[in-house]
């Protein structure tokens, strides 16, 4: 996309530094590494429900014929919906890791894969976010050619962290010209506003004179 003409820097450039502020300085405490345990109640629960969709679901389907495989790549693109975060290796190893194992976890209560799996969404949703933080202070080039398509569900995982850092540059651009143009948009707005309220005020010139005519 074109930069929009009066962006507040030299050769439309943009950096979120400015809409975001400076950096802190002071880094936050190490927060310990979360773990996740099955409870008595998660197990039960589990066990519960692998026991109805076995014999209660209207498919009348046995649950050792369920295509774990496709259940797994359901759960992935829930936690990444827009496939921005793992890469499509994580995808196939957590898929080849524990599709066969699973009714097996299932039938015991135990949510050690979902647990996993979880937990290494959650590291490179923090590992992607402290280098967007980062990324933010620098300039971006409004004009550039990169594309983004803002909805990436439909969309392969990045195979490789290459391809993933295009996306993310793409995405973080994305947003900050959408964000530049609001608040151009905002700007605009509020000047539109303030000239009509002070043409309100100011009295009418024609009425003025064929009053003082009279």
């Amino acid at each position: 996309p074109t930069a929009a003409e009066g962006l507040p820097s030299a050769e439309n450039n943009f950096s979120r530094a400015a809409l975001i502020g400076p950096k802190p300085n002071q880094a936050k405490p190490a927060q310990p590494p979360m773990v996740f345990e099955t409870t008595k109640k998660m197990e039960f629960e589990t066990r519960l429900m692998m026991n109805f969709l076995g014999k209660l679901h209207f498919y009348n389907k046995p649950i050792q014929k369920a295509d774990f495989k496709a259940f797994l790549a359901k759960y992935l693109k829930a936690l990444d919906y827009q496939h921005i975060y793992f890469l499509q290796s994580e995808v196939d190893r957590y898929v080849s890791r524990f599709a066969e194992p699973l009714q097996f976890y299932l039938y015991q209560g135990n949510l050690y894969p979902a647990f996993e799996i979880f937990l290494g969404y959650k590291k490179r949703a923090l590992e992607r976010t402290a280098w967007a933080i980062e990324r933010l202070q620098k300039p971006f080039n409004l004009e550039s050619s990169l594309l983004y398509m803002a909805d990436r569900a439909d969309l392969e995982w990045p195979v490789s962290p290459g391809e993933q850092e295009t996306v993310w540059e793409a995405k973080l651009t994305y947003e900050v010209l959408n964000e530049v143009l609001m608040l151009l948009y905002q700007e605009k707005t509020k000047q539109e506003k303030a000239a009509k309220e002070k043409a309100l005020q100011e009295p009418d010139s024609k009425i003025s004179l064929k009053e003082g005519s009279s």
